[in-house]
């Protein structure tokens, strides 16, 4: 076995020069930034703002134009509800689709302004939020709507949210709304700044999320009263949200944010971005997708679930590892209880787990099998830290 020494700033800068957490897309369809982005028995649907709707069947590798019989083919948002997918119109209204986007039918009926921001569905009842008659609603898969708008003072719904009993929706320039009767009547509810564009919600670990051109706000009682959250975050026009159950996405016109930590911190997470400006973000698997102005980029959830290396892991002494670069293994030394693991976690460069070892408490030294690995970077992971290794 080889013996190396230790050096961090060779690590960081061969980390940080090689490695992103984002991929563009091959999208070659053409037609403006894309809109909204959703997922369907894992197909990628995009919206673009005038070239209509693509699909993927290969994570975003190549692109179909998915938009027979449409003239109009501005989007504004996409949904899917029990296989039907559902497109809102930049002037063209609701269209729905029962076979995957081959054909299309067309559900304007009691629609007055065809500027569709969003759709929400809650058992039968199908939501769509526009840009200038406030919420229409549908009690038959859309072909029929009426308008719901009794105490809303905003005619401009950009996003609507449903959890419970509690039907929520986000406007543009009156904040936030809440309706407990099938939105029979609207309430508002205060937010720091009462006239915030809310245009995004998201629901993690109990708490209901507002994205908002303020920031983000957490509810913890079903939305009756809420706390801002935005610690450590740069940019506050958030666009979008996502989550699942480990993570939260943002997409604001600064780039991604995650939290793991259920919105008490943010962290940037750009790497490998081409344009910051986050129009979407929708989750696939184990895959996120990310719409913006240049197109959809795309990455792995674990690799944004891996903090900044860490610089300091050997400052206190705590933890040795050598030899690194390594051929065969690694040794990691564990020298305080403070900071012993029950495990350590080996991931590859996109932050998936391959190999895990469990750890006896009277074992100091732990030797990591890299065999039959290819060369490369890899990560280590010991509570919550991340250890960059390189194998030759």
């Amino acid at each position: 076995m080889k013996t190396f020494i230790i050096i961090f700033s060779f690590l960081v800068f061969f980390t940080s020069s090689s490695y992103s957490q984002w991929v563009a897309c091959k999208f070659c369809g053409i037609g403006g930034n894309i809109s909204s982005i959703a997922v369907l028995d894992n197909i990628i649907y995009a919206g673009t703002s005038y070239g209509g709707v693509y699909a993927s069947y290969d994570y975003g590798e190549s692109w179909t134009d998915k938009n027979n019989g449409i003239t109009d083919r501005g989007v504004i948002s996409i949904a899917i509800f029990n296989k039907n997918i559902f497109r809102g119109g930049n002037g063209a209204g609701i269209y729905l689709s029962t076979d995957y986007g081959e054909t299309w039918n067309e559900k304007n009926f009691g629609i007055t302004n065809r500027y569709i921001n969003y759709f929400a569905k809650n058992n039968n009842i199908l939501y769509a939020g526009s840009n200038g008659d406030g919420i229409y609603f549908s009690s038959n898969n859309g072909n029929s709507w009426i308008s719901k708008n009794s105490g809303l003072t905003s005619n401009v719904v950009k996003s609507i949210f449903i959890n419970g009993n509690q039907t929520f929706a986000g406007t543009a320039d009156a904040g936030l709304f809440i309706s407990s009767n099938g939105a029979d009547n609207w309430i508002k509810k205060e937010l720091n700044d009462l006239y915030t564009t809310v245009s995004s919600f998201t629901l993690h670990d109990d708490f209901i999320f507002a994205g908002t051109w303020n920031g983000v706000y957490r509810s913890q009682n079903n939305g009756n009263s809420w706390i801002l959250k935005n610690n450590k975050l740069t940019n506050f026009i958030i666009e979008s949200m996502s989550s699942t159950n480990k993570i939260i996405f943002l997409g604001t016109r600064g780039g991604v944010f995650v939290s793991t930590d259920d919105g008490e911190n943010w962290i940037s997470k750009n790497s490998g971005l081409t344009d910051l400006y986050i129009t979407s973000i929708a989750i696939c698997g184990d895959m996120v997708f990310a719409g913006t102005n240049l197109g959809v980029f795309k990455g792995f959830i674990n690799d944004f679930l891996i903090d900044e290396v860490e610089e300091n892991i050997n400052s206190k002494g705590d933890i040795l590892f050598y030899p690194n670069p390594a051929d065969e293994s690694i040794n990691i030394n564990l020298t305080t209880e403070q900071c012993y693991p029950k495990e350590i976690l080996l991931l590859d460069n996109l932050g998936r787990v391959i190999r895990k070892f469990e750890l006896l408490p009277d074992i100091n030294i732990q030797s990591i099998d890299l065999s039959g690995l290819t060369k490369g970077i890899y990560f280590i992971k010991i509570n919550e830290k991340i250890k960059t290794i390189i194998k030759i």
